[in-house]
């Protein structure tokens, strides 16, 4: 036991006795003791001050309940939109909007990209309007490196620049051969549009020139204002050392004389590409993937550049969105399909659905390659959507699965960032590009909204079938399917699972 404490001024005094020193010892061990007492318990109120904190916020619900919201919120501040800013009330803040519908928070992107729980009816049902929000993504010239290519991202971007939530983008790519097909697409887009450009070698500095002629000498600033471009080639197929790689801001302050520009510059013929010198294939899946997550809108429209859409598109397809009908309320993941035609040469394009179904009856239009692979573009219930004239609205006709029947089927689809991308493997050459995502979608229960009032027309000019392939492509249509067949589908059966139904 320690004895009696010694005040303060007796231990500083050099005393020298070794009972003071054993008391001095002793009493210090005690005080320690006490410290370390005094700090556990501390500590143990400080736990259950966080965990009542806890407690409360679960059962009481608090201003942000949704963590990875509020972050996003805090690292964007003035980029998070919401729909209803778009849709909804003008007068409505979007702090009040966001905590209007706080609970149950449902983040769309994922209702549309996760397969539904087997109990619905404990599920919040999906809607639209009240849990679409989206982040404005920062667009800016940068280069990245994806797999063996360099990509030169928003390289040389659009004018115009549109919120995530009032617009849909347009995402499609090509070679320098193809960018006539701009402004045509545009005069009935008018949209924001994400092009991807494959460019290897001299091919660079080619599509440079040929996207200033189309951005600058154009008949209207279409392509200037809307279209952003990404430029990409292979790590071993950089351009030219002789040849400068301009920065972004030195393309945009150029100045060209349109009527001094020869038309192999404008227009370069496809014989002189270095692509095709060199007998490349074309990644198409990597162009698409590159095209569509560059797009800022919170919905995309993956496509092919040749494929022009029905005019009116984004307006009526978002004023259906505003409706959130019925059937749009599905909690499983889907995708909006626009039907495709092709169009003889020299015919103006239908402007709308009545027009399409005329042309068809006089054999101008027909279903897109319709001799070459008729069952790999035709919607469920087709003989119906085409007697279907009455209707003027934007809507969906019809509900289709990727199964059985249609289980080649290549649809060209509204949808969103969530959606699964392409393998980047396979290359258009190749052929069934598009066969492993089809099945990842399938295995993932999507469901395939037709539109009702929406539709695709290819370029003028009926593509004949292709009797006679050269023995080239035939190798490369045969090693690409071994690859699919021989790896791919295995990986996926074993990452995704197998579903009745759903096959390559």
């Amino acid at each position: 036991m320690c004895s009696k404490p010694i005040p303060i001024k007796q231990i500083r005094q050099p005393q020298g006795s070794q009972k003071n020193l054993r008391n001095l010892d002793c009493c210090s061990r005690s005080l320690s003791m006490l410290y370390l007492k005094s700090i556990r318990g501390l500590w143990l109120l400080v736990t259950c001050l966080i965990l009542l904190g806890i407690f409360t916020r679960s059962f009481l619900g608090s201003e942000d309940t949704d963590e990875s919201t509020s972050e996003a919120r805090q690292r964007h501040p003035e980029t998070r939109v919401h729909i209803l800013q778009y849709f909804g009330n003008d007068k409505t803040e979007p702090d009040d909007v966001i905590r209007r519908f706080r609970r149950p928070q449902i983040d769309v992107a994922q209702s549309l990209s996760t397969p539904p729980s087997r109990n619905f009816e404990a599920r919040p049902k999906f809607h639209y309007t009240e849990d679409l929000f989206c982040l404005d993504k920062d667009i800016f010239p940068k280069i990245v490196e994806r797999g063996s290519y360099w990509v030169f991202q928003n390289y040389i971007p659009a004018q115009r620049s549109f919120h995530c939530n009032e617009t849909i983008t347009y995402t499609t790519h090509a070679d320098p051969t193809f960018l006539d097909n701009l402004e045509p697409l545009l005069e009935r887009w008018q949209g924001p549009v994400s092009l991807s450009v494959y460019a290897p070698g001299t091919d660079f500095n080619k599509a440079v020139k040929a996207i200033l002629y189309q951005r600058e000498c154009s008949h209207s600033n279409l392509v200037k204002d809307f279209v952003t471009f990404h430029l990409f080639f292979d790590h071993i197929h950089l351009p030219p050392s002789k040849e400068k790689i301009l920065k972004t801001k030195d393309i945009l302050n150029m100045t060209i004389q349109c009527e001094n520009v020869t038309s192999s510059v404008a227009f370069p013929p496809k014989e002189s590409l270095f692509k095709n010198i060199h007998e490349l294939t074309y990644p198409v899946n990597v162009a698409r993937n590159v095209a569509r997550e560059s797009a800022n809108s919170y919905f995309v429209f993956p496509s092919d550049i040749e494929l022009y859409p029905s005019p009116g598109l984004i307006p009526s397809f978002l004023a259906m969105i505003k409706r959130n009908d019925p059937i749009l309320r599905s909690p499983k993941p889907k995708v909006f399909v626009s039907p495709i035609f092709e169009i003889e040469s020299g015919q103006s394009l239908p402007n709308n659905k009545r027009d399409l179904l005329k042309l068809h009856s006089e054999g101008i239009v027909k279903p897109f390659h319709a001799s070459i692979c008729s069952h790999c573009h035709k919607v469920p219930k087709w003989n119906e959507w085409m007697k279907d004239s009455n209707s003027t609205k934007m809507e969906v006709f019809t509900v289709g699965k990727r199964v059985n029947e249609f289980h080649h089927w290549e649809p060209i689809f509204i949808g969103t960032h969530a959606d699964p991308l392409y393998d980047e493997r396979l290359s258009w050459e190749g052929q069934a590009d598009k066969m492993p995502h089809g099945y990842v979608m399938c295995v993932q229960d999507y469901e395939f909204h037709v539109l009702n009032n929406a539709f695709l027309v290819h370029k003028p000019g009926v593509k004949p079938r292709d009797v006679a392939r050269p023995l080239k492509k035939k190798q490369k249509i045969r090693q690409q399917t071994q690859l699919i067949k021989g790896r791919i589908m295995p990986e996926l059966k074993r990452i995704f699972g197998t579903k009745k139904g759903c096959s390559f």
